[in-house]
């Protein structure tokens, strides 16, 4: 009685064995550690959050606001933009005078420790992301 895989075995036989290269099983295990960092970490490409358009497009918006508050007269009942003149203008801007407002001593201390953490923290971060960056993209 002839066996299932008879044919198989004869090929087998046949094609004999093939020496894989003796750094055969270092290189499968570098690439499946590549492949498997690349899917733990599921590394986008670094995209920014606004766009140098969106950029030109807030400053546009904004400066668009700061000269209808500028043009428009405080106090107007006008729902128009009163065009009106530059010496009108500067009057208006260097009459303008806020109350004195004292902080509290604490308020400034923590505003300055805030600022002091941004100016440490913001380099610090960068510098670690880039280095995550590189050596996740050098596994490629």
């Amino acid at each position: 009685m002839k066996e299932p895989f008879d044919d198989l075995e004869t090929l087998a036989k046949e094609a004999g064995l093939s020496q894989v290269s003796p750094n055969f099983l270092i290189q499968v295990m570098d690439s499946v550690r590549k492949e498997e960092a690349l899917k733990t970490n599921e590394i986008q490409p670094y995209t920014p959050l606004l766009t140098v358009r969106k950029w030109i497009a807030i400053g546009v918006i904004t400066f668009f606001i700061l000269l209808v508050a500028i043009i428009t007269e405080v106090g107007s009942n006008e729902t128009t933009i009163n065009f009106i003149s530059m010496s009108k203008i500067k009057n208006m801007m260097f009459s303008f005078s806020l109350p004195d407002f004292v902080p509290y001593q604490t308020t400034v201390y923590s505003i300055s420790f805030l600022i002091l953490y941004f100016i440490i923290q913001v380099p610090v971060l960068k510098r670690r992301f880039d280095r995550e960056f590189t050596a996740n993209t050098s596994l490629k």
